[in-house]
Protein backbone atom coordinates (compact mmCIF):
# COMPACT_ATOMS: atom_id res chain seq x y z
CA UNK A 1 0.00 0.00 0.00
CA UNK A 2 2.07 2.64 1.30
CA UNK A 3 5.08 1.07 -0.55
CA UNK A 4 3.20 1.98 -4.00
CA UNK A 5 2.74 5.16 -2.83
CA UNK A 6 6.44 6.03 -2.51
CA UNK A 7 7.14 4.48 -5.53
CA UNK A 8 4.76 6.61 -7.66
CA UNK A 9 6.02 9.64 -5.90
CA UNK A 10 9.52 8.72 -6.44
CA UNK A 11 9.28 7.95 -10.09
CA UNK A 12 7.19 11.65 -10.27
CA UNK A 13 9.90 13.25 -9.40
CA UNK A 14 12.62 11.39 -11.30
CA UNK A 15 10.26 11.97 -14.33
CA UNK A 16 10.04 15.59 -13.49
CA UNK A 17 13.82 16.09 -13.67
CA UNK A 18 14.29 15.41 -9.84
CA UNK A 19 17.74 14.03 -10.00
CA UNK A 20 18.42 14.68 -6.62
CA UNK A 21 15.67 11.93 -5.78
CA UNK A 22 18.31 9.37 -5.55
CA UNK A 23 21.19 7.65 -3.31
CA UNK A 24 20.81 8.09 0.36
CA UNK A 25 18.48 11.01 0.28
CA UNK A 26 16.40 8.94 -1.71
CA UNK A 27 16.80 6.18 0.81
CA UNK A 28 15.86 8.41 3.89
CA UNK A 29 13.08 9.52 1.89
CA UNK A 30 11.06 6.79 1.16
CA UNK A 31 11.96 5.00 4.30
CA UNK A 32 10.48 8.08 5.93
CA UNK A 33 7.64 7.69 3.38
CA UNK A 34 6.92 4.52 4.18
CA UNK A 35 5.98 4.70 7.72
CA UNK A 36 3.91 8.05 7.38
CA UNK A 37 0.84 5.98 8.06
CA UNK A 38 0.31 6.00 11.14
CA UNK A 39 1.53 9.27 12.39
CA UNK A 40 0.38 10.93 15.99
CA UNK A 41 -0.51 14.49 16.64
CA UNK A 42 1.91 17.03 17.23
CA UNK A 43 1.07 20.41 18.20
CA UNK A 44 2.89 23.12 16.36
CA UNK A 45 6.31 24.75 17.65
CA UNK A 46 8.46 27.59 17.08
CA UNK A 47 12.04 26.66 16.66
CA UNK A 48 13.61 24.75 19.47
CA UNK A 49 16.79 23.24 20.87
CA UNK A 50 17.83 19.74 19.46
CA UNK A 51 19.29 16.78 21.41
CA UNK A 52 23.08 16.13 20.74
CA UNK A 53 23.59 15.06 17.29
CA UNK A 54 24.10 11.45 17.14
CA UNK A 55 26.11 9.83 14.23
CA UNK A 56 25.11 6.15 13.39
CA UNK A 57 28.10 3.80 13.40
CA UNK A 58 25.65 1.16 11.14
CA UNK A 59 22.18 1.83 9.16
CA UNK A 60 20.02 2.54 12.31
CA UNK A 61 15.71 1.89 12.72
CA UNK A 62 14.57 5.16 14.37
CA UNK A 63 11.16 6.28 15.17
CA UNK A 64 10.03 9.86 14.81
CA UNK A 65 7.91 11.40 17.95
CA UNK A 66 4.21 10.68 15.93
CA UNK A 67 5.22 7.87 15.28
CA UNK A 68 6.93 7.56 11.90
CA UNK A 69 9.40 4.51 11.34
CA UNK A 70 12.34 5.72 9.05
CA UNK A 71 16.02 4.31 8.65
CA UNK A 72 19.20 6.18 9.46
CA UNK A 73 22.09 5.38 6.88
CA UNK A 74 25.33 4.54 8.61
CA UNK A 75 27.97 7.73 8.91
CA UNK A 76 24.45 10.16 8.92
CA UNK A 77 23.69 11.81 12.05
CA UNK A 78 20.38 12.28 14.22
CA UNK A 79 19.57 14.85 15.89
CA UNK A 80 15.52 15.28 17.66
CA UNK A 81 13.68 17.78 19.15
CA UNK A 82 9.80 17.70 20.31
CA UNK A 83 7.52 16.32 16.88
CA UNK A 84 10.86 16.98 14.54
CA UNK A 85 13.96 14.19 13.78
CA UNK A 86 16.71 16.09 11.71
CA UNK A 87 18.97 13.94 9.40
CA UNK A 88 22.39 15.68 8.75
CA UNK A 89 24.69 13.07 6.17
CA UNK A 90 28.53 13.32 7.11
CA UNK A 91 28.69 16.61 4.48
CA UNK A 92 26.51 18.34 6.84
CA UNK A 93 25.58 21.12 4.39
CA UNK A 94 21.77 19.08 4.00
CA UNK A 95 19.34 18.37 6.26
CA UNK A 96 16.39 16.14 5.94
CA UNK A 97 14.05 17.19 8.47
CA UNK A 98 10.38 14.97 9.24
CA UNK A 99 7.86 17.43 11.15
CA UNK A 100 4.99 16.01 13.05
CA UNK A 101 2.35 18.75 12.37
CA UNK A 102 -0.68 17.23 13.94
CA UNK A 103 -4.01 19.07 13.20
CA UNK A 104 -2.71 21.87 11.27
CA UNK A 105 -5.38 24.42 9.04
CA UNK A 106 -3.47 23.04 6.03
CA UNK A 107 -0.54 22.23 3.88
CA UNK A 108 0.57 25.71 4.01
CA UNK A 109 0.25 26.21 7.77
CA UNK A 110 2.44 22.33 8.24
CA UNK A 111 5.01 23.23 6.17
CA UNK A 112 5.30 26.88 7.91
CA UNK A 113 5.16 25.20 11.40
CA UNK A 114 8.11 22.35 9.57
CA UNK A 115 10.15 25.26 8.47
CA UNK A 116 10.06 27.28 11.88
CA UNK A 117 11.03 24.54 13.89
CA UNK A 118 14.10 23.51 11.96
CA UNK A 119 15.13 27.11 11.35
CA UNK A 120 13.16 29.53 12.68
CA UNK A 121 11.85 30.07 9.54
CA UNK A 122 11.73 29.77 5.63
CA UNK A 123 14.12 32.17 4.03
CA UNK A 124 13.66 31.10 0.36
CA UNK A 125 10.36 32.35 -1.59
CA UNK A 126 7.71 30.00 -2.41
CA UNK A 127 8.07 28.99 -6.21
CA UNK A 128 5.73 26.33 -6.80
CA UNK A 129 2.84 24.39 -4.80
CA UNK A 130 2.70 21.28 -7.28
CA UNK A 131 -0.73 19.35 -5.95
CA UNK A 132 -0.98 15.64 -5.81
CA UNK A 133 -3.49 13.17 -5.83
CA UNK A 134 -4.78 11.50 -3.14
CA UNK A 135 -3.84 7.97 -3.39
CA UNK A 136 -2.74 5.07 -0.78
CA UNK A 137 -3.54 6.67 2.61
CA UNK A 138 -3.33 10.19 2.09
CA UNK A 139 -5.70 12.29 1.86
CA UNK A 140 -3.51 15.42 0.70
CA UNK A 141 -0.39 15.49 -0.64
CA UNK A 142 1.38 18.74 -1.87
CA UNK A 143 4.98 19.36 -3.09
CA UNK A 144 6.58 22.83 -2.06
CA UNK A 145 9.36 24.14 -4.13
CA UNK A 146 11.31 27.15 -3.00
CA UNK A 147 13.44 29.79 -5.66
CA UNK A 148 17.23 29.54 -5.41
CA UNK A 149 19.91 31.44 -7.64
CA UNK A 150 22.24 28.81 -9.21
CA UNK A 151 24.88 30.06 -7.55
CA UNK A 152 23.50 28.55 -4.21
CA UNK A 153 23.30 25.27 -5.68
CA UNK A 154 20.80 24.35 -3.09
CA UNK A 155 17.90 21.98 -3.01
CA UNK A 156 15.02 23.67 -0.87
CA UNK A 157 11.47 21.69 -0.64
CA UNK A 158 8.92 20.55 1.16
CA UNK A 159 6.55 17.30 1.09
CA UNK A 160 3.32 17.96 3.31
CA UNK A 161 1.24 15.22 3.74
CA UNK A 162 -2.14 14.12 5.71
CA UNK A 163 -4.79 11.63 6.91
CA UNK A 164 -7.29 12.48 8.35
CA UNK A 165 -6.49 15.56 10.33
CA UNK A 166 -3.15 15.00 10.75
CA UNK A 167 0.06 16.67 9.01
CA UNK A 168 3.38 15.41 8.51
CA UNK A 169 6.14 16.85 6.52
CA UNK A 170 9.44 16.14 5.23
CA UNK A 171 11.54 18.99 4.33
CA UNK A 172 14.68 18.97 2.39
CA UNK A 173 17.20 21.70 2.57
CA UNK A 174 20.73 20.93 1.41
CA UNK A 175 23.23 21.51 -1.70
CA UNK A 176 23.37 19.75 -5.12
CA UNK A 177 26.38 17.92 -4.92
CA UNK A 178 25.47 16.39 -1.49
CA UNK A 179 22.15 15.44 -2.47
CA UNK A 180 22.71 14.36 -6.14
CA UNK A 181 25.57 12.22 -4.95
CA UNK A 182 24.69 8.73 -6.31
CA UNK A 183 24.32 6.11 -3.26
CA UNK A 184 27.70 4.76 -1.84
CA UNK A 185 29.60 7.53 -2.65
Amino acid sequence: MRLKSCRREVDWMKAHGRRYWEGDVLLVVVGVLLAMGSIGAGALLAQVPRSKAEVMPADAEKVSPGGASFKVPAGWSLETAKNLEVLTPPETDTHVAIFDAGAAADAKSAVTAAWAALKGGQTHSLKIVTPRPAREGWDDRQVFEYETSPNERAVIEALALRTGATWTVLLIDGTDPTVERPKGI
